[in-house]
């Protein structure tokens, strides 16, 4: 079981490369594809997702702390987490047979839809 402290540590550990790369992120004007892959890595995108889907069933407690911890390092970042994080919990509220449909067809069941680079096509919704 992953709690509050794991997940605390683990946007503190991503906190000074999120920091490095928040210029280029506003440059870009979206977080690099690399900082992305962390967060997915880190499990962060599916803290509020229920168990039964995948996700860590984390506290909004725990939400709201790592969101501030990745917020201080760039802005954007922050609020693409907290964006995607919250859509994945949204999406598990769904009827039980809508739900897991989204869990298989996924291609991450911790990030439903990742934010797209600016060199690929738009996604259906």
């Amino acid at each position: 079981m992953t709690d509050h402290a794991e997940l605390v540590g683990r946007a503190r550990e991503l906190e000074p490369v999120v920091a490095e790369r928040a210029a280029d992120a506003e440059a870009m004007r979206r977080p690099p594809d690399e900082t992305i892959r962390e967060l997915i890595d880190a499990e962060l995108f599916s803290i509020l997702v229920p168990r039964r889907w995948g996700g860590l069933q984390g506290s909004l407690h725990t939400h709201r702390e790592v969101v501030e911890i990745i917020s201080a390092a760039c802005m954007s970042t922050g609020w693409i987490l907290a964006f995607y994080s919250g859509h994945n919990w949204m999406a598990s509220l769904k009827r039980p047979k809508q739900s897991s449909s989204m869990a298989r067809t996924t291609p991450s069941s911790r990030s439903p839809r990742r934010p797209r680079s600016a060199s690929s096509r738009p996604m259906a919704v």
